[in-house]
């Protein structure tokens, strides 16, 4: 499965300026980059990721490690996903 875009909900009352300013900062150097920042709710704010480069291929390890990267500052609500359903990895079960 390869990962498009990632979503991460945060619970946080600050400006979601800053808060993509300081997402910025962690996710330098990996595949992800703050795309959006939007208010979610109560204290809550939805974080959207692209990848840095149309050319990138990236697997759900990616995701672990900027979920990783933004729980250094933040706390997460809940972390989400898009990607294709292409595998090269062969049928375990039939």
């Amino acid at each position: 499965m390869m990962v498009q875009t990632a979503c991460v909900e945060i619970d946080c009352e600050a400006d979601s300026g800053d808060v993509a300013a300081a997402l910025r900062a962690l996710t330098c150097g990996g595949p992800f980059e703050v795309s959006d920042v939007e208010f979610a709710g109560s204290s809550r704010l939805r974080c959207h990721f692209r990848l840095t480069r149309a050319d990138l291929v990236v697997g759900y390890r990616s995701v672990i490690e900027l979920q990783h990267r933004i729980d250094r500052e933040f706390d997460i609500v809940s972390v989400d996903h898009r990607s294709t359903h292409f595998s090269n990895k062969d049928l375990v079960l039939s």
